[in-house]
């Protein structure tokens, strides 16, 4: 799953309901569908008609979830998602709650959540949280 500004799964800030199922987004829905669709492939001339979102309720139905977040950009919204509250203004926070979560993390969108060392660390490092 993708984690951009607190959506992940099609599942957008100011859009999705935490009682969400799985549904189509027509692209045209409202400004920030649009503009997120234009953001994930690139130009307005490749946007879709829609989409299907797997909503919130049909993904913690799931018995376990990993999500993935690399890079520095992500930083941020892994804080806000993962360790600030539940809120359907942040899609992704939703999965604090989930039983079977597991968040894998680089350094670097880890950043705003550890301390960082006075020393670089290996590259090949592991981090447990």
């Amino acid at each position: 799953m993708e984690l951009v500004h607190g959506r992940y799964a099609g599942n957008l800030p100011g859009v999705t309901k935490f009682e969400d199922g799985t549904r189509y987004i027509p692209s045209e829905a409202n400004d920030q569908v649009y503009a997120a669709l234009v953001h994930t492939v690139g130009s307005e001339d490749k946007v879709p008609e829609g989409y299907v979102a797997m909503g919130p309720k049909t993904i913690m139905s799931a018995k376990e979830i990993l999500m993935i977040a690399f890079g520095k950009k992500k930083a941020q919204i892994v804080k806000e998602a993962f360790f600030g509250p539940i809120s359907e203004d942040v899609p992704a926070s939703i999965l604090q709650a989930h039983p079977n979560f597991t968040l894998l993390l680089d350094r670097e969108a880890a950043a705003e959540i550890l301390p960082q060392p006075a020393v670089a660390p290996a590259e090949a490092e592991t981090i447990t949280l």
